[in-house]
């Protein structure tokens, strides 16, 4: 007896609809299980990508107040949650020099300031016409999604008088209105 006889298959050149179909029930599985989880990802990181840029436009303004030793002053326009933006104002020219806003990401603060002056040693004054006086409150910033479902699509940016920012992510760190 003849054992490659035995041990012969029959060669397939593709593949059978039932093999078709398992296959796409399977990517349809996974997908309806990654595609939100992907949504919510991209949510957090457009929060973190906006709360990186928003910190390096107002350690930007400080340095440069310190550097040059004016006070360098942030506009903030608060039109809406959805319409802001910041600028850095140069102090030689009233020119804005750097900016940043974003539409997906809401913007609130429990400032009345529209300006946030830093004075030439760093700190957080209380307003333009006086940048040796440092305000000894601070500025509380906070942005979320437009859409945000849970806490890590929402920061609370605490610009304290000595001109340092803290950030908050927990779940403590509420909006305000």
């Amino acid at each position: 007896m003849n054992y490659c006889r035995i041990l012969y298959f029959r060669y397939q050149d593709g593949v059978t609809l039932l093999e078709l179909m398992t296959v796409i029930a399977i990517v349809a599985i996974l997908a309806t299980i990654a595609v939100p989880n992907f949504q919510v990802q991209l949510k957090n990181n457009r929060v973190a990508s906006l709360n990186n840029e928003l910190v390096a436009l107002l350690t930007f303004a400080r340095s440069e107040a310190v550097r040059r030793s004016v006070p360098v002053t942030v506009q903030l326009n608060i039109e809406s949650a959805t319409d802001w933006n910041l600028m850095v104002l140069n102090p030689e020219t009233g020119d804005e020099a750097r900016q940043t806003s974003n539409n997906r990401i809401e913007m609130t603060t429990d400032s009345t300031e529209q300006l946030l002056v830093f004075n030439s040693r760093g700190y957080l004054a209380l307003e333009a016409g006086s940048p040796d006086d440092w305000n000894p409150t601070g500025v509380h910033l906070c942005f979320k999604h437009v859409s945000a479902a849970n806490e890590r699509q929402q920061r609370v940016m605490h610009i304290l008088p000595t001109g340092q920012i803290n950030v908050e992510t927990k779940t403590w760190a509420v909006c305000p209105p």
